[in-house]
């Protein structure tokens, strides 16, 4: 699926994260990216709840939160044409659900281009409540779909 959306948005450089614990597994999505000659990038923390996505190429560390993040060259935002982000829920509305501490909604803040939820079926719900800092997202994915959700970022 999520390469699919990556064609049907013309992406060719790819902001994607590295699965963790029950999130939908992102690994089969990279090795098909990466074998496609798409450009992948992944986040990584920073001081004070800051985000950046590091090239996702070679090795990975572990983050203090325990997932892998890559060791790779800073990819600004202006060079990332699809965000794909984790959730643990994503609203009709394109409202996402995150772990809590903020870190993609600040970073897409400064970012232009689509972002996609992904979540399994059940986690795509009706509605989510919101906070003002909150950032929507522009797709969900599932195990069964990818939908256009309304652009409300």
């Amino acid at each position: 699926m999520l390469i699919e959306l990556c064609r049907q948005v013309g992406a060719r450089t790819i902001g994607v994260y590295i699965s963790f614990g029950s999130e939908p597994a992102t690994d089969v999505f990279i090795l098909k990216a990466k074998s496609a000659g798409l450009v992948l990038a992944a986040p990584r923390t920073g001081p004070e709840f800051s985000m950046e996505f590091g090239l996702l190429e070679g090795p990975t560390s572990s983050s203090s939160f325990g997932f892998l993040q890559p060791v790779g060259d800073v990819v600004e935002p202006e060079q990332i044409d699809l965000i794909i982000a984790p959730a643990l829920s994503v609203a009709k509305t394109g409202a996402r659900l995150g772990r809590g501490g903020g870190f993609f909604d600040r970073y897409l803040e400064d970012f232009a281009g689509p972002v996609a939820g992904v979540v399994y079926d059940h986690e795509f719900v009706s509605e989510l409540p919101v906070e003002p800092h909150d950032a929507n997202v522009n797709y969900v994915v599932t195990e069964s779909a990818i939908l256009a959700l309304p652009l409300t970022r």
